[in-house]
């Protein structure tokens, strides 16, 4: 990449593996020799705080110890002051992840969506039937659709925690509703399956089981970061 890049992971609904899969996305471009960086901009500060228990943990190994990317928190107050983050994201050619928190409605908020490059919206089939990601969703759309001639932001959705044993027929009939709908308005990626280890994560260690349960749903995000580059320089070449 030879710009920065912004990433925000964003759901509304809490259990959905947001903050999970920002950790484990930052580990998966890392394994790709990419540099990054996570602003936690949650209001529990999960990625801060487990940072800082990790280190405290190996803080007799502290000299030989490796950090793989940098994390700092933010937290929304105005518009102004998300304009300063932007400035500090943008400095460098480095991939930002951000946390965001449960709520779209905070302060300044709106800045950062705008300015995303793409955001990531975990989901659970579960939830979204019963309408308590649905709105979220269609939140940001409408957001979205409301200032097309500010956003460059691609949205991606990505089934999280699938069982394909879980759910009646006539719901996995609403599941296969469900991202006909979302597909229209983004990417759906392959589903990441349920597995005990997505409930361990790491911001200091690359956890290769893990990877191997996220990877074709990251990789699909991979290859549209690389399209927006192509676009990106061919738009390049066509104005130059």
């Amino acid at each position: 990449m030879n710009r920065p890049y912004i990433i925000s992971f964003a759901n509304s609904k809490g259990g959905v593996g947001k903050t999970t899969l920002c950790m484990a996305f930052a580990n998966f471009l890392v394994a790709k020799e990419m540099n990054v960086q996570i602003v936690d901009c949650d209001d529990q500060r999960s990625i801060q705080k487990k940072r800082e228990s990790e280190l405290e943990i190996a803080k007799d190994n502290e000299s030989s110890l490796k950090i793989p990317y940098k994390i700092f928190g933010y937290r929304f107050s105005n518009a102004e002051k998300t304009q300063d983050l932007l400035k500090v994201l943008c400095n460098n050619n480095i991939f930002s992840l951000l946390d965001m928190p449960g709520s779209e409605n905070q302060k300044g908020m709106e800045e950062l969506i705008i300015s995303s490059d793409i955001i990531v919206i975990p989901f659970i089939y579960e939830f979204m039937v019963h309408g308590e990601t649905a709105e979220f969703v269609m939140n940001i759309i409408s957001y979205i659709k409301e200032h097309k001639k500010k956003v460059k932001c691609r949205l991606v959705f990505v089934p999280n925690c699938f069982n394909p044993s879980t759910g009646t027929k006539e719901e996995k009939e609403k599941f296969d509703s469900i991202t006909a709908s979302l597909s229209k308005f983004g990417v759906v990626t392959a589903p990441i399956h349920i597995r005990q280890d997505m409930k361990r994560f790491s911001t200091i260690s690359d956890l290769d089981r893990q990877n191997e349960i996220v990877n074709a749903s990251f990789e699909e995000i991979l290859k549209i970061i690389e399209s927006n580059h192509e676009e990106e320089e061919q738009q390049g070449k066509e104005q130059g």
